[in-house]
C-alpha cells in the first residue's frame, strides 16, 4: 500500500477553523452540548457536528459561515438530503429556539 500526503487545508478552510474556534465556546457557554434537531433516528448526543444554515460552499462570509445549529450524525445527514432552503429553515428555526 502507498501512502499518499494529505492535502494542506486552504483559504476557506482556514478561516472556517478560525470561526470555529470562536463559535464553539460560545455554544458550548449557552449550554449548546446536545443535537438541536431530534429528526427519527437522532442520537442526541453523540458524534455531534455543526450545521450550516446554508451548504458550506455557499457560505461566502463569515457571518454565514458562524451560522451554525448542533446536529448529530445522523440529523446532519438528514439535513444535508434536503434542498438548501429547506435546511436552512430547519438550521435557523433551531438557533431561534435557543433564544
Amino acid at each position: 500500500m502507498i501512502r499518499v500526503p494529505l492535502r494542506r487545508i486552504g483559504k476557506r478552510g482556514r478561516e472556517w477553523q478560525a470561526v470555529w474556534r470562536r463559535v464553539k465556546p460560545e455554544l458550548e457557554h449557552a449550554g449548546v452540548t446536545r443535537c438541536e434537531f431530534g429528526f427519527e433516528g437522532c442520537t442526541h448526543g453523540l458524534f455531534l457536528t455543526p450545521a450550516h444554515s446554508l451548504k458550506r460552499r455557499n457560505c461566502v462570509t463569515e457571518e454565514l459561515l458562524a451560522e451554525v445549529a448542533i446536529a448529530c450524525q445522523s440529523c446532519h445527514e438528514k439535513l444535508e438530503l434536503m434542498l438548501e432552503s429547506e435546511m436552512a429553515k430547519h438550521v435557523l428555526a433551531a438557533i431561534a429556539a435557543r433564544s
